[in-house]
């Protein structure tokens, strides 16, 4: 069965779809953004609980130095270049700075913009988008503390591979979910669509029946959005009937009132002697001639213009043949039906009948032996 771009199922099915892929698509870009943020803050607050830990631990000697290296319970701290670092800068009174760094650095140095153009807040505090070495994404949480009276900075770096990963496995899953998802709603669309257009399909088949002659109206049970169409459908098919049969009853009026005015001249013109009387009758016979000719036009045509209108030709057709038969013995006719049994004459039975009667009367006149209907 071909589609149809006008088709309003098309229409429905595409509108509908349209809008699914619309919706999942900024479903999608929605969910996936706020999950970043989510793992992003998740992320952070690891890192607070680290730079916590690293100030917890830090111990400092009288010279400045640490005590040890911090122990953090975080491996990745001693894998090199992990993308895992702390750093810690001290500042002495005359001004003069030491770093320490994580093990993970090995040496390197990692760039960290000046508080000018990312500020502290005020608890000391300032979160930051850096780079290492290796030109991995990082994510850095610096606090600055006083620590005997010396201003001490602290700074923990992660890996923002990590969350990359973690929301790159989240938009696999969320993309196969909602491609599924996608799917049955646009299968589930076509079933609605089709389930909710099935009263159009009826009333199509219903009108095709009453063109046909099958019906006379519209029948059936009709949803209450359509039942008021199916209504005046059936008005209408009424209304055509009654017009139809009121032109009918003044065609026949016209003809009873012609047909006597038409018979007295004819009887005055057989009165009027030479050219004259002749040529009034002979046009008063031509008059009376199309005015049959016209009213049998106007009832037949009326008749095939009646919604709904029908007669089965079968019967009528034997009937014909056996009548004709029987009138005309002296003729050894053959009579061959050739066809579809079961047609319907979009008309009523007299026209039919007057119709097929005059051909059959014709063939019987005039054929030599055989006639095939």
């Amino acid at each position: 069965m071909a589609i149809r771009a006008d088709s309003l199922k098309v229409r429905l099915f595409v509108a509908v779809a349209v809008w699914a892929v619309t919706v999942i698509v900024a479903a999608a870009i929605l969910l996936t953004g706020l999950y970043r943020q989510t793992v992003e803050r998740r992320f952070e607050r690891e890192l607070d609980l680290h730079l916590y830990n690293l100030i917890a631990v830090t111990d400092f000697n009288p010279s400045g130095g640490l005590r040890g290296q911090p122990a953090l319970s975080d491996p990745r701290f001693g894998t090199f270049l992990s993308g895992w670092y702390w750093v810690i800068e001290r500042k002495s009174e005359d001004g003069n700075s030491r770093t320490f760094e994580s093990q993970s650095l090995a040496g390197e140095d990692l760039p960290v913009p000046p508080a000018t153009q990312t500020p502290y807040d005020a608890d000391f505090r300032r979160v930051m988008r850096l780079s290492d070495p290796q030109d991995h994404a990082l994510l850095a949480v610096q606090r600055q503390v006083l620590i005997d009276n010396t201003l001490t900075t602290f700074l923990v770096t992660g890996s923002l591979e990590d969350v990359a990963g973690d929301v790159a496995e989240f938009e696999r899953v969320l993309y196969l979910f909602l491609a599924l998802f996608g799917a049955g709603l646009l299968f589930g669309t076509i079933g609605v669509v089709w389930l909710g257009l099935r009263p159009l399909g009826a009333i199509s088949r219903a009108l095709g029946d009453i063109r046909d002659g099958r019906a006379d109206r519209l029948e059936g049970e009709f949803p209450s959005e359509i039942r008021p169409l199916a209504q005046e459908v059936n008005a209408l098919i009424g209304a055509n009937r009654d017009v139809v049969e009121r032109a009918r009853t003044q065609v026949g009026n016209l003809a009873h009132a012609l047909k006597t005015p038409l018979s007295v001249l004819s009887n005055e013109a057989s009165g009027i002697p030479g050219e004259a009387g002749r040529s009034v009758g002979t046009q008063t016979a031509a008059m009376r001639q199309q005015i049959d000719y016209y009213l049998n036009r106007a009832r037949v045509a009326g008749a095939t213009h009646v919604i709904g209108a029908s007669h089965p030709i079968d019967e009528t057709l034997e009937a014909l043949t056996r009548t004709l038969v029987r009138i005309n013995r002296d003729k050894a006719m053959t009579i061959d039906r050739t066809g579809e049994t079961g047609v319907l004459f979009r008309g009523e039975a007299q026209d039919f009948e007057e119709i097929a009667g005059n051909l059959l009367e014709n063939a019987f006149k005039w054929a030599g032996g055989r006639i095939r209907v």
